[in-house]
């Protein structure tokens, strides 16, 4: 019983990080494909 609350929880903050860590990948990228442009 105490591991699957334990599996929960860590599933749950996951599911809370996903969205800060997609933001953070998207911004990134952009960044990435701004330098990327002005080079070329």
């Amino acid at each position: 019983m105490c591991e699957y609350n334990l599996r929960n929880r860590i599933v749950t903050t996951i599911i809370k990080k996903a969205p800060v860590a997609m933001a953070a990948l998207g911004a990134v990228t952009v960044i990435v494909g701004l330098f990327y442009n002005a080079i070329s």
